[in-house]
């Protein structure tokens, strides 16, 4: 969920680059979180979000499950695949791919 707290570390749109290997297990995540991943490309949809957990006296989503800034992304694929491209990750591990310089991307692979 949003979190009103956090000032956005990306904005939608941004190109950016996974800094390390990131699984994810959440069935309602990109399939493609499931292998190593670092220097996997993706664009930013929203970022500024934290995970929050149910809160049965309040009925809601209220209890703040950690301090972290979460992003929700797009994977860029290489066939289209927009039903299971769509992940979270946290901010501290994107860069902007536009702050990269060419020898930062060579030693990436790109």
């Amino acid at each position: 969920m949003t979190n009103s707290l956090i000032n956005p570390t990306f904005t939608e749109d941004t190109p950016v680059i996974l800094d390390k290997d990131y699984t994810q297990s959440d069935p309602f995540c990109s399939r493609y979180l499931n292998k190593k991943t670092k220097n996997a490309i993706g664009e930013i949809i929203q970022c500024g979000l934290s995970k929050y957990a149910y809160d049965l006296e309040t009925d809601s989503y209220s209890n703040l499950v950690d301090g972290e800034e979460w992003c929700f992304l797009e994977l860029a694929t290489t066939i289209a695949d927009f039903d299971n491209s769509q992940c979270w990750v946290k901010a501290k591990n994107l860069i902007n791919l536009r702050t990269l310089s060419d020898d930062d991307l060579a030693s990436r692979g790109f």
